[in-house]
Formats: C-alpha cells, structure tokens, sequence
C-alpha cells in the first residue's frame, strides 16, 4: 500500500491493483457516466471556461457521482477529484475500502496520478448514516426543495458532516446547498441554495430523479428570465 496527502490533514492509503474500479464495476461507473452526460449537457456541471482559472478547473470539474457497493457497506465507488464529469474515462473512477474518521485515511483503489472527489468524506458519512442509501449525486444548481445546508467546501469537518447527517438521518433525499458554488458567485456568499445533493436507494432512479430537477431548474430559471 502507499500513503499520499490528499487534503488538509487526511490522507490516502492507496491499495495497489491490477484492475481499476472501472474494471471490477463497470455497470455502476456507465451509470455515473451517462448521468454525468446528460447534467453537463443541462449546464448543472459548469466548465468555469469563463473564469480566470487554472485549467484543471475548467474542464467540468464541478459536482460528483457515487455509488455504494452492494453487501460491502462501507466500499463505493466515486468520481475522481477534478475529472470532467461530462466526459467520464474508465480512469475516472475511484472505489473507496473504508474511511477511518481517527486515523483520518481514506483507504481508496484509483488510477495512477489520481485522486477520490473531494466531497468523499460528505458520501461517505451518508451511506453510514442510511445504510439504505446507495447512490449520491451531486451538481451545480438549486432545485425544488425545501431542505437546505450550508456546508463549507472542501467539507473536513465534523460540523459540515453533521449538518447534512441531520437531514439524511430525517430522511431527507433533495437537499440545496446555500454558497457552495462560490466561483459563479464571483467569490462573495448571498445566502442562496447554488448547488444540489440528490440521494436514494436505487442508482438508476436516483440519477433519473437528479437529471429530472436539474432539468425543471433550469426550465423554472429560462421562464423567469424570459418574463423579466
């Protein structure tokens, strides 16, 4: 095994393999690609092309996919950190064995240079929550929903994990994040829902169901504007 820095005071226990997650679970990764399509097509995966960014963070690199792995509770896959989620590669995919919250390791399977989302430890303290969630989605934009949280980015922190660990816990499934998307906002917080956390038992329906508000957001946003 290998250990790298990942993020601030955690770090990655890489256990070597010769196959990638893609490899070993290619149905649920062709899932989190298509849903990731269809998102970027919709605008709800922003490529920041705009900005004045380093690449890296331009290239649709906003939101993440994850699913948890049937009788293994603790293992789920997730979108690589950075990776374009619009155009997900088979090196897009990392499966996380096990988090230890003391230790602060993430012992994780993912292609050579690359790293798990940065919002693992957020998917992670989820499925141990609701042991009936499996799958997780989450893009750049407000949907309709009355549940929201303000969490800070990257989320390190028992404060962050709990805030959204008090919704899933009430079983609460569409849940806003308040200026979690502060590159759009130029850096400065209004209090506003910007982004989105879709959960569910079933990942097929939850990706549909993600797909289905991201879609109707942006319909609900386009038909405000129009009247304005």
């Amino acid at each position: 095994m290998e250990k790298t820095e990942w993020l601030d005071g955690w770090k990655l226990h890489k256990i070597i393999s010769p196959k990638l997650p893609y490899n070993l679970h290619g149905d649920q990764c062709c899932l989190m690609q298509e849903a990731g399509e269809k998102l970027f097509g919709l605008g709800a995966l922003p490529d920041y092309t705009g900005l004045n960014l380093p690449e890296i963070h331009r290239l649709g690199s906003s939101g993440n996919f994850a699913i948890r792995l049937p009788n293994k509770p603790k293992r789920f896959l997730v979108t690589r950190r950075d990776a374009h989620k619009g155009y997900l590669t088979q090196d897009d995919f990392s499966l996380v064995f096990e988090v230890d919250w003391d230790s602060r390791l993430v012992y994780v399977n993912t292609a050579l240079g690359t790293q798990p989302s940065t919002d693992s430890l957020l998917v992670a303290k989820t499925f141990e929550i609701d042991d009936k969630v499996m799958a997780w989605a989450h893009f750049h934009e407000a949907v309709d929903t009355e549940f929201a949280v303000k969490i800070n980015y990257p989320a390190l922190g028992k404060k962050d994990w709990d805030a959204l660990g008090r919704m899933v816990e009430k079983g609460v499934r569409i849940i806003n994040m308040i200026d979690h998307d502060l590159l759009r906002k130029g850096g400065v917080a209004d209090g506003k829902p910007d982004a989105a956390i879709i959960i569910g038992e079933d990942p097929r329906e939850t990706f549909k169901l993600a797909i289905k508000l991201a879609q109707k957001a942006f319909l609900d946003k386009n038909s405000v504007s129009n009247l304005a």
